[in-house]
C-alpha cells in the first residue's frame, strides 16, 4: 500500500507524489483517494480511488538509481522494423506505458528516432501522430530518469549520450 509523500510513476502522467489520500463524498457514498501531484507539473492533481484495482495498478514505484543506471547501460537499444500501421504504434505505447516497462519505451523512442532520420534523408517528416507518441515516450521516460538522478529533464539525452561513450 502507498502512503502519503510516496513517489510513484502514474501511467502517462509520469512520477507523481502523493500529496494525500482523502476521502470525498460523492451521491451519498464515500470514496477514498490518493492525490498525486504529478512532479514535473506542479499545479495539476490526480485523484485515483484507492479501491479501484485498474487504477492503483498503474501506480508502479519509481525507479531505483541503480535500475536507472542498468536501464541506461541497456542503451542504445536495437529498434523495430518500422511499420506504416499507425495503431500499432499507439498500442505499443499504452503498452509500454500500462506495464511500466521502461527499455520498451526507449525502443519505441529508438524505433521512431532511426524512422524520422530515416525520412528526413528523402525529404519527409514524421506523421504528427508518430512525432507525438516519441515525444511522449520521451518526456516519461527522461522525466524519471531526471528525478531518479536529481538532474534537468533537458540534461538526460546528455547524460546518456556521456554513459554510453565511457563504454
Amino acid at each position: 500500500m502507498f502512503a502519503v509523500s510516496d513517489r510513484v510513476n502514474y501511467g502517462a502522467n509520469g512520477v507523481c507524489e502523493i500529496a494525500d489520500i482523502v476521502e470525498k463524498n460523492f451521491c451519498g457514498q464515500v470514496v477514498k483517494y490518493f492525490v498525486l501531484r504529478p512532479v514535473f507539473s506542479v499545479n495539476a492533481q490526480i485523484f485515483v480511488p484507492v479501491e479501484n484495482k485498474e487504477l492503483t495498478s498503474k501506480m508502479l514505484q519509481v525507479l531505483s538509481k541503480n535500475e536507472v543506471e542498468s536501464l541506461v547501460n541497456a542503451l542504445p537499444v536495437k529498434p523495430d522494423k518500422w511499420t506504416n500501421d499507425n495503431s500499432n504504434l499507439g498500442e505499443r505505447f499504452r503498452q509500454a506505458v500500462g506495464s511500466g516497462d521502461r527499455l520498451c519505451l526507449a525502443k519505441l523512442i529508438e524505433t521512431i528516432s532511426v524512422r524520422r532520420k530515416e525520412l528526413a534523408t528523402e525529404g519527409k517528416r514524421l506523421r504528427m501522430s508518430d512525432e507525438k507518441i516519441m515525444n511522449d515516450a520521451k518526456k516519461l521516460l527522461y522525466n524519471e530518469i531526471a528525478y531518479v538522478l536529481k538532474i534537468d529533464p533537458d540534461q538526460v539525452v546528455e547524460y546518456i549520450e556521456s554513459q554510453i561513450q565511457k563504454r
